[in-house]
C-alpha cells in the first residue's frame, strides 16, 4: 500500500473516488464511488497521486460546501480562484502522465 494511503487510513479517511481527464483532454472530471458522498458538507478531504515518482503527492482541503460543490470548483475554477486553478492544473498534469489521482475523505 502506498505510504500516503496508509497514513490516510490510519487517520480514518476513506477513499471516495478518483479524478479523470475529461474527453477533451484539457480538463478534469471526478468519479465518486457513491453518489451519497456528493451531498456531504463540512468535509476534510484529500487527493492522493498513485505514483512514487511524482513530486506532487496530493492535496488536503476542507470545505463548508458539499463535496459536489467543492469539487466542481476544481473542474471549472473561476478566474480569481488561484487555489482551484493551481490544484486543477496539478491534477491534469498527473493524469496526463498516467498517474491515478484519488479522492479521500
Amino acid at each position: 500500500m502506498n505510504n500516503n494511503y496508509q497514513i490516510l487510513s490510519e487517520l480514518q479517511f476513506q477513499e471516495i473516488g478518483e479524478w479523470k481527464v475529461s474527453s477533451d483532454g484539457n480538463s478534469i472530471e471526478y468519479a465518486i464511488n457513491s453518489k451519497s458522498y456528493l451531498d456531504i458538507p463540512n468535509v476534510l478531504y484529500s487527493f492522493v497521486v498513485d505514483s512514487d515518482t511524482t513530486s506532487f503527492d496530493g492535496y488536503i482541503g476542507k470545505t463548508s460546501k458539499t463535496i459536489k460543490n467543492r469539487f466542481q470548483g476544481y473542474v471549472k475554477p473561476g478566474a480569481d480562484q488561484k487555489t482551484n486553478i493551481r490544484v486543477s492544473e496539478k491534477i491534469v498534469q498527473c493524469l496526463k502522465k498516467g498517474h491515478r489521482y484519488r479522492d479521500w475523505e
